[in-house]
C-alpha cells in the first residue's frame, strides 16, 4: 500500500492501480468470510444426514467461493505487476 506522502501516488494511473488492488483484497476477504460461515454450517450439525440437498448446495457454494478467491488472487498479482511497472517507469 502506498503511503499518503508518496509522490508517485499523485498520478492517476497509480491511484487506479492501488484502488484496484484494494477492491480485490476486499472481495477476497468477503469470500473468505462466506467460506467460514459455510464451514460453520457444515460442521455445526449432522447436516449431510438431516438435509442432504442443503449440504450439497452449501458444498458447491463453498467450492465456487474457493474458485473465486483463486481468480481474485491472480487478478491481484496482475494488478500488483501493473502497479510495480508503473512505479518503475516513474
Amino acid at each position: 500500500k502506498l503511503s499518503r506522502s508518496s509522490p508517485i501516488q499523485s498520478t492517476g494511473f497509480i491511484t487506479i492501480s492501488e484502488g484496484k488492488t484494494e477492491n480485490i483484497e476486499k472481495a477476497i476477504t468477503q469470500a473468505k468470510a462466506q467460506i467460514a460461515q459455510i464451514d460453520e454450517l457444515l460442521a455445526a450439525s449432522d447436516i449431510f444426514n438431516e438435509n442432504h440437498d442443503k449440504a450439497v448446495k452449501l458444498t458447491r457454494t463453498r467450492a465456487a467461493h474457493v474458485t473465486k478467491i483463486e481468480t481474485l488472487e491472480t487478478d491481484w498479482l496482475d494488478a500488483l505487476e501493473t502497479y510495480e511497472a508503473a512505479i518503475a517507469d516513474n
